[in-house]
């Protein structure tokens, strides 16, 4: 029975991404190491941000007025 409390080491862990990127091709290789752009609502603040790995980017808008 595998152990399921197992954690990978950071050395399995860099040997099964580079297995896994051994199979991309050229243009998968570029489109993946593109940064990804995920985009989150704050409701607090009633803004869109937009966040990579380095950087979190806020609207600058005025937000959206509420109509009673």
């Amino acid at each position: 029975m595998k152990n399921s409390n197992h954690m990978p080491t950071p050395d399995e862990i860099r040997r099964r991404c580079q297995e896994i990127r051994s199979g991309w091709t050229n243009s998968e290789h570029v489109v993946r190491s593109q940064p990804q752009m995920l985009s989150i609502w704050l409701p607090g603040q009633r803004r869109w941000a937009s966040i990579t790995n380095d950087t979190v980017m806020i609207e600058v808008v005025n937000p959206l007025t509420r109509i009673s």
